[in-house]
């Protein structure tokens, strides 16, 4: 049975709204502008943004009519973090392994609605670096992240999603399905995978699973780097070094 019948359009709608007021780049946003970039009622709007704000989720700046995030999604995010211990130290791994090599790392999560989610980060201190947003997601088949759960997924669920999912997001997209499996060999063979302009041209990235104990994946370790900078040959020693550490994080968690 379909969880969808049981959605409640107003939650989705206000989780819509706390997690636009939290990116980022966003420091504050007049009800218009958070009206029309939601699809939502003005009316609507406001009337979520009145309940959040009467419980501290949302803060309202009545000189300028601006609202941003408030003091206690920071609470429920520390919460959140010594909860899930993991994250902690999932956080120093990918801040070691940026030190090591100059490179952005990433934590990716599944969703429920086989999307996959940036749960952590760690960020070169260079002049010129690759930056991602925590909390963006996209879909599940895109880049090395997809690939390593493509790897771990059931057939009959893997040939659903090649059906309903596979997308060409660039000209180097692989969307032929012959060549897909048999790179699915390849990475369950060596455990990592590579993407080479695959999602966003001018980049590649490197992603290994982290298994659960029935092999099947919910988060993936990867690192995103510029194409021109990295050989093939210093691609797979950053494959060899991620999947390594993927196998350590797995047996901390699992």
């Amino acid at each position: 049975m379909s969880e969808n019948k049981y959605v409640v359009p107003s939650v989705v709608t206000t989780i819509k709204i706390l997690e636009y007021l939290g990116r980022d780049e966003i420091v504050s946003v007049n009800i218009d502008d958070l009206s029309n970039k939601l699809n939502v009622s003005k009316s609507t709007c406001y009337r979520i943004l009145v309940t959040l704000r009467i419980h501290d989720l949302i803060e309202y700046d009545e000189a300028k009519r601006l609202y941003s995030i408030g003091p206690m999604v920071a609470l429920l995010g520390n919460s959140a973090m010594k909860k899930n211990n993991y994250l902690n130290v999932f956080q120093s791994y990918l801040n070691n392994l940026t030190k090591k090599t100059k490179c952005t790392f990433i934590l990716t999560k599944k969703t429920n609605n086989n999307k996959l989610a940036y749960i952590l980060k760690s960020e070169p201190n260079e002049s010129i670096s690759i930056n991602v947003k925590v909390g963006t997601k996209f879909p599940i088949v895109a880049g090395a992240h997809g690939k390593c759960y493509l790897a771990h997924m059931d057939e009959n669920k893997r040939k659903k999603m090649y059906k309903n999912e596979l997308t060409a997001f660039t000209d180097k997209t692989i969307m032929d399905i012959e060549k897909i499996e048999e790179e699915i060999v390849t990475i369950k063979e060596k455990g990592y995978a590579i993407s080479e302009d695959e999602h966003i041209s001018g980049l590649s990235g490197v992603s290994s699973p982290i298994l659960k104990s029935d092999f099947t994946v919910d988060m993936t370790l990867s690192c995103i780097f510029f194409s021109s900078t990295f050989s093939r040959e210093k691609t797979i020693e950053l494959g060899k070094m991620i999947y390594k550490t993927a196998t350590e994080m797995s047996k901390i968690i699992y």
